[in-house]
């Protein structure tokens, strides 16, 4: 393909804005929800981080529903984001 033709191959490994944009909401999500598990139990912070991820998932789920996003697509979306929180549920949960 020549450069000059004016399409561009994606670079393999790179992202698209929209995934971009679904890994900045969920850094930003990730953080508040630690904030909050850590300051509603002190004592037992994985175990209510652990809820807290669990409940995320769910919201996430109801989300991609909403939004009828594909499971397996091409760019990250909000189903990728409750497999995340659900991972993190479960090292939480495994952890406390």
């Amino acid at each position: 393909m020549n450069p000059s033709d004016g399409t561009e191959q994606p670079i393999p490994g790179s992202l698209d804005l929209a995934s971009h944009q679904i890994i900045r909401r969920f850094v930003i999500l990730l953080a508040l929800v630690i904030l909050w598990a850590f300051t509603l139990n002190s004592e037992h912070p994985m175990l209510a981080l652990s809820a807290m991820t669990f409940i995320a998932t769910g919201i996430e789920v109801f989300h991609a529903c909403l939004r009828r996003e594909g499971f397996n697509g091409a760019s990250l979306n909000h189903w990728d984001t409750a497999i995340a929180f659900m991972g993190l549920s479960s090292l939480a949960r495994g952890l406390s």
